[in-house]
């Protein structure tokens, strides 16, 4: 498959526009003819619709060892844990008032 085939079927199969690939590419530092390419932008996809930013994800593929990587993922983990905790906080806070409003009639 030629180089410009791989990267419109990785636009068409991730719904992806040519500058969105290109912010993939060079954060997962995925150079079109590495055989690793598909693998590294499907990660890097992956990584982004996580909520990484383009930094971390070119942290994740610098070159740092698989404990460095694993420490990224484990704070990205971590973050979401907290955001989801606070969001339940409030959910809580709402179902309080809605029951209060029930009660209150």
């Amino acid at each position: 498959m030629g180089t410009e085939s791989r990267r419109q079927e990785l636009m068409k199969l991730c719904g992806l526009c040519d500058e969105a690939l290109r912010e993939l590419e060079t954060a997962a530092c995925a150079g079109e003819s590495r055989e690793d390419y598909e693998e590294r932008i499907g990660l890097a996809a992956a990584m982004k619709q996580a909520g990484f930013s383009a930094e971390e994800i070119r942290a994740y593929f610098g070159g740092q060892s698989r404990s460095v990587r694993r420490a990224l993922l484990a704070a990205r983990r971590w973050a979401l844990v907290q955001e989801i905790r606070e969001r339940e906080t409030a959910l809580a806070r709402v179902d309080y008032l809605l029951y209060q409003e029930e009660r209150n009639g």
